[in-house]
């Protein structure tokens, strides 16, 4: 059973159904250039209670993408978040509360769960949230997969787990809402050759240099993942795209394809394939920390079945182990992902891997990703001094 995303509040008296906040719209804007993508998730809500609530709303987000802007826009007002050491922002929201003030809250809980607070909702007011966040897309074989994930899968919680975590990360859920999500996806690319998508009905058009992507039906239920698999002309060509923040800071995407020249030919690698099957999701939290402890002695390469899959498990053991991670949701061919992953097991594990900049003072990752010929590698660093670079 998987939940969906929404404001709910919290019922007055035990075993209550909990009631949920009246949601007007959903409606998420993509941009997406080369591999990078910002986010827009836009989110329209309406108090129908008689008295003014508090509401808590669970977001799933997909476990890579970081943050980077949170918007409430109520009363003709427009609020933007800043950030603040955990703590500190509980006191201040906690005192808002009390004082009787409308207070906004945006709180990461677990890797891949955001929970918002709003508190203080008046009868007939709406708000609207807008939350931005930045990712990177994975790219095989030249395809770049774009996944917007919308619902919240139950967590296992184990029995030493705090209570109040627990509550935050498994909030109620039910099985069928009245609204429905839109989706605009902007690409900003000449080398776009078709767009598919394995979970939805699409639209593409053209507009100057951008493709677009919208939904079929112009709106769907929020009842499973947005998927859209973007095939380029596949170019093994490196690729730099600097970018500038408004206070003149600079990042760089560094993206290319490593050719090994039959490399792993020269050694005799000597594979024992374990399969594990995890169908309880109770190797959530801990699994991670074990998965790095045991690095020296495997790899491990990890399939996420279905959309109630959870991305931060699977993702996060193999990249923990030096591994890789295959999401196969319905729909999709299941025989393209399993033989990319028994070609990169039979690889042997890369370490000290080191990058050279030529004409610019850069700050390199501590840790590197995995490195397996045939795949596309990406790099994010911060431009400090890019004398070649403009």
């Amino acid at each position: 059973m998987i939940r969906q995303a929404g404001f709910y509040i919290s019922p007055a008296i035990p075993d209550e159904e909990p009631r949920c906040v009246t949601l007007k719209d959903v409606q998420v804007e993509v941009e997406i250039k080369d591999v990078a993508a910002h986010t827009t998730l836009i989110q329209q809500y309406k108090n129908m209670e008689q008295n003014a609530v508090e509401v808590v709303y669970c977001f799933p987000l997909e476990e890579s993408a970081a943050v980077c802007g949170f918007e409430i826009e109520t009363d003709g007002r427009t609020i933007k978040g800043v950030a603040e050491e955990r703590e500190k922002a509980f006191k201040i929201y906690d005192k808002a509360i009390q004082d009787g003030d409308a207070a906004y809250l945006l709180d990461q809980e677990a890797q891949d769960i955001l929970i918002i607070s709003v508190g203080n909702i008046k009868h007939g007011q709406e708000v609207t949230v807008r939350i931005f966040y930045v990712s990177e897309l994975p790219v095989v074989d030249g395809v770049i997969r774009l996944q917007i994930p919308t619902t919240v899968s139950p967590r296992y919680v184990p029995a030493t787990e705090d209570p109040v975590k627990a509550d935050r990360i498994t909030p109620p859920y039910t099985t069928g809402v009245p609204y429905k999500f839109g989706i605009n996806v902007r690409i900003l690319s000449k080398q776009v050759i078709e767009i598919t998508s394995p979970s939805h009905a699409i639209n593409v058009s053209h507009k100057g240099s951008y493709t677009i992507v919208t939904l079929a039906e112009g709106h769907t239920n929020l009842d499973r993942d947005f998927i859209a698999e973007i095939a380029t002309a596949q170019s093994e060509e490196p690729v730099c795209i600097i970018a500038a923040h408004e206070n003149g800071q600079k990042a760089a995407l560094v993206r290319f394809y490593p050719s090994f020249d039959n490399f792993a030919e020269k050694f005799d690698i000597k594979s024992e394939v374990i399969f594990v099957l995890d169908c309880s999701g109770s190797m959530e939290g801990s699994s991670i920390r074990k998965a790095t402890e045991a690095r020296k002695r495997m790899r491990i390469f990890t399939f996420g079945i279905g959309y109630g899959a959870s991305h931060h498990l699977t993702k996060g053991v193999a990249r923990a182990t030096g591994g890789v991670c295959e999401m196969i949701q319905p729909g999709e061919k299941i025989q393209p992902k399993v033989l990319r992953q028994f070609a990169r097991l039979n690889q042997p594990f890369i370490s000290n891997i080191k990058l050279e900049f030529t004409g610019a003072d850069v700050e390199l990752p501590a840790e590197y990703p995995p490195l397996f010929e045939g795949d596309s590698y990406t790099v994010m660093v911060k431009v400090n001094d890019a004398k070649l670079i403009k």
